[in-house]
């Protein structure tokens, strides 16, 4: 386990928790879409604390010392938030939050506030640490490949395997020249293919917020790279910056079944997890 590899489970714990909130933003109680987004947080949460515990903890509470002495103190600030998780998930079934959506809402965003708080005190304070003592490597020496590893990050974008969620997550960033288009088509293509072969459904989100606009040579190899690897039944939700790019985006590679624009990601991911 590396630096790199938790920090990405802390922006995809961050994640979750605005997506819960996003829900909580309704009117009406969503009880079956709080259920979905509560059961990717716990099982998100149960995981990176399991690598956390084996990676970091684990080491340092057999040794003595200031760094212990330090971990110590951490989880002591944050024993109260353990506890409030649990009887969170508890005491709030569905009949409860239907009966009190208000307050339902108003403890969510208290208890997400305060989980966004922790993953960031702990990278500030013991992932630091970790690196500093040699526990942590930074990342791996060799880059992985799609194959090896569902994190893959290149130079302008990245792609992640967002398995408890059934969702490729991509995030492009930048201008692509047809080198680095030819090259995110290719690692983008063996992880469709894989998640056909394990009979996924395909499901894509692209956050596209700070991509640069593409040269006609480059729109030409993004329709043709797209029409080779998605089939019809796969859903692409595609994030854009703004309201005007996704009218211009429309109108450079169509929207159908398959793809969409968007400028919300809250919308986005709601789309591709509709039936």
């Amino acid at each position: 386990m590396t630096f790199e590899k938790l920090i990405g489970e802390h922006d995809h714990l961050e994640e979750l928790t605005l997506r819960l909130e996003a829900i909580c933003e309704r009117d009406v109680a969503d009880v079956y879409g709080v259920a979905a987004a509560r059961f990717d947080l716990k099982t998100a949460l149960d995981e990176h604390l399991a690598h956390e515990q084996e990676s970091i903890y684990a080491h340092y509470m057999e040794s003595a010392g200031a760094p212990n002495a330090v971990i110590a103190q951490f989880h002591a600030r944050f024993e109260k938030l353990c506890a409030d998780w649990n009887d969170y998930l508890l005491d709030w079934n569905a009949q409860c939050l239907e009966a009190d959506w208000p307050g339902f809402k108003a403890e969510t965003a208290d208890l997400m506030r305060r989980v966004r708080q922790r993953t960031s005190e702990e990278t500030q304070l013991i992932y630091a640490m970790a690196l500093q003592h040699g526990v942590l490597t930074l990342r791996h020496d060799n880059p992985a490949s799609p194959a090896d590893d569902p994190m893959l990050d290149r130079p302008g974008y990245t792609v992640r395997e967002d398995l408890p969620r059934g969702v490729i997550r991509m995030m492009v960033d930048g201008f692509f020249d047809l080198e680095t288009l030819s090259d995110h088509f290719t690692d983008n293509e063996i992880v469709v293919k894989r998640w056909r072969s394990a009979d996924r459904p395909i499901r894509v989100f692209i956050d596209a917020v700070g991509l640069k606009p593409h040269t006609p040579e480059g729109q030409a190899c993004v329709q043709e790279a797209t029409a080779r690897i998605y089939e019809k039944g796969d859903k692409v939700a595609v994030r854009v910056s703004s309201s005007l790019v996704k009218m211009q985006m429309r109108r450079a590679l169509a929207e159908d079944d398959i793809i969409a624009f968007f400028v919300s990601e809250a919308a986005a991911l709601t789309w591709l997890e509709a039936a």
